[in-house]
């Protein structure tokens, strides 16, 4: 297993990748501060693929059944925030199902901007991934809300 390394902590999470990828590294693990325990992931996706990103976001999280509840989405979406703004990206794209209640209300937490809902058009390459209608949410890393 590669060892990890911090990127960034509140003392509560720490967020951590594999220190021989730490530049590149677009995965982001999610552990409990000063602990080996794994609540779940943290991820963004940096490149220019404008058809995938306008149905599926640009960022996006997963936490662990039993960690559920925490807040930890929340907290790392704080986190990766400030690493995002480092990067120079200018907005963080949310794309929720909208049965996902706990999600939705995540990024509402956070200040993301509700843009609507969106229907994937027929695309082998997107429909791949999903074909539900997604409600999708903007955060400006340069002033917080979508206007």
């Amino acid at each position: 297993m590669d060892k990890l390394i911090t990127i960034a902590t509140d003392n509560e999470i720490d967020l951590k990748v594999p220190i021989n990828i730490v530049n590149e590294c677009e995965y982001i693990d999610i552990y409990l501060h000063d602990t080996d325990i794994n609540v779940g992931i943290i991820w963004y996706d940096s490149s220019d693929d404008f058809e995938f990103i306008q149905y599926f976001g640009n960022v996006g999280y997963e936490i662990k059944k039993e960690y559920r509840g925490n807040n930890y989405a929340l907290k790392a979406l704080k986190l990766l925030k400030q690493i995002l703004i480092d990067k120079k990206m200018e907005n963080m794209l949310f794309s929720i199902e909208l049965d996902n209640v706990a999600s939705i209300k995540t990024v509402e937490k956070f200040g993301a901007s509700k843009l609507g809902i969106k229907k994937v058009l027929p695309n082998p390459k997107l429909y791949a991934l999903s074909d539900k209608p997604m409600v999708m949410y903007n955060y400006n890393l340069n002033g917080g809300k979508s206007k």
